[in-house]
């Protein structure tokens, strides 16, 4: 009987040891589980502080600086030309300056390094299902195609930079004797009229207006983007 005792109580010590050292257990394996999920917030925290920080100078640049003064200055120019044509704006005097922001053109880009990193650390690695399409959705698909698009109609640029150069130069030189060249302080007004510029003129309507759709699809999808990155950050 004594011994009976003894062993139920081995048994029962020993039971509470396989409990206690199995506690200990599982409390270092939750306590590594939380360093993990930490470690892992962590960097989806700072990737994503990335993105959200190169999204907001994209906007800038893209808002202050494309629309902002390149397109603009393109659609002053029009609005001049345009009005000379119509007779409602009769000053020449600033055709020389509207007249290379015709063909201003303009570098549709973006800062793509923090996506690049993300991609090579594993877009999985946003836990946010939804936000993880979102961001592949536009650097994969949405900037690309609108680039490409804005960039089919700047590849116009050049060649109509170089009408513009030509007849400027065929209206601003003179030849004098064969052999002087007189520089003409205002170029004749007449100029508009030349088939050429007329084509160069519809050509900037065109492309301004283009560019300007395909610039705007791109600023709506990147401020939906970024709403949704400070969503997650401020979870």
């Amino acid at each position: 009987m004594l011994q009976q005792h003894r062993l139920t109580r081995y048994l029962a010590y020993a039971v509470g040891e396989i409990v206690l050292v199995v506690i200990g257990i599982l409390i270092a394996l939750s306590i590594n589980n939380w360093n993990d999920q930490k470690k892992a917030r962590d960097f989806e925290v700072k990737m994503l502080g990335e993105l959200q920080s190169t999204l907001k100078a994209d906007l800038n640049y893209i808002e202050n600086h494309l629309l902002g003064n390149r397109n603009q200055a393109e659609l002053d120019a029009i609005d001049y030309f345009s009005d000379l044509l119509k007779k409602v704006n009769r000053d020449t005097d600033s055709l020389r300056y509207h007249w290379s922001r015709l063909a201003y053109g303009q570098n549709f880009r973006m800062n793509l390094g923090p996506y690049e990193s993300l991609k090579s650390m594993g877009v999985e690695k946003i836990s946010n299902d939804s936000l993880r399409y979102q961001i592949v959705r536009f650097y994969d698909f949405i900037f690309p195609r609108n680039r490409d698009l804005i960039q089919t109609a700047q590849d116009r640029v050049e060649r109509d930079d170089d009408r513009l150069a030509q007849l400027m130069d065929d209206m601003t030189y003179e030849l004098v004797d064969d052999e002087v060249i007189i520089d003409r302080p205002n170029p004749d007004p007449s100029i508009i009229y030349d088939p050429l510029f007329l084509e160069v003129l519809r050509n900037a309507e065109r492309r301004t207006s283009w560019t300007i759709q395909h610039t705007n699809a791109v600023i709506e999808e990147l401020n939906f983007l970024l709403r949704k990155i400070n969503d997650e950050l401020n979870k």
